[in-house]
């Protein structure tokens, strides 16, 4: 490609070969997807309200970084004071805290498994899960989320 610049003709630089596609149902990339649960919850709560995550951030007196990285995974689960800040920020009372709460508790981004009290197949079943995670669709994720979901009405 050639660009005109002070009466000259210049060549620009482009990368060698084609651009790579991307799949529809790839692991998540953008801004919007890579939020934990409890990270979307809270945004929606916010934007419900037409507050911004900086205001949000001094009524809890926490920092816009430590808030957006507490939302985007990059920091552990909340603690249950900050838990209860936020639940007094938003009005939040009864089954609908109990479930934020319990949102928290399912965004931990540094998840572990202790398999040594169970069988050898709960031990393969959590290493072949980690290993297989991040290749993981969300759409796949979405099944998998299901299943779940119906173990936990087994249970019930």
């Amino acid at each position: 490609m050639k660009q005109a610049r002070a009466g000259h003709l210049t060549k620009t630089r482009q990368r060698p070969g084609p651009k790579p596609k991307r799949k529809q149902d790839s692991p998540a990339t953008d801004a919007s997807q890579t939020l934990t649960p409890l990270g979307r919850r809270l945004r929606e709560l916010r934007s419900q309200r037409g507050l911004t995550a900086a205001e949000m951030a001094r009524a809890l007196d926490v920092s816009p970084a430590y808030l957006s990285a507490l939302e985007h995974g990059q920091r552990g689960k909340p603690s249950p004071r900050l838990m209860h800040l936020i639940c007094q920020y938003f009005n939040i009372i009864w089954d609908d805290a109990d479930a934020l709460l319990l949102l928290a508790e399912l965004s931990d981004p540094k998840v572990r498994i202790e398999t040594g009290e169970l069988s050898p197949e709960h031990t393969l079943l959590a290493n072949r899960f980690a290993r297989a995670l991040p290749k993981i669709t969300q759409g796949q994720a979405r099944r998998l989320l299901r299943t779940f979901e119906k173990l936990d009405q087994d249970e019930a």
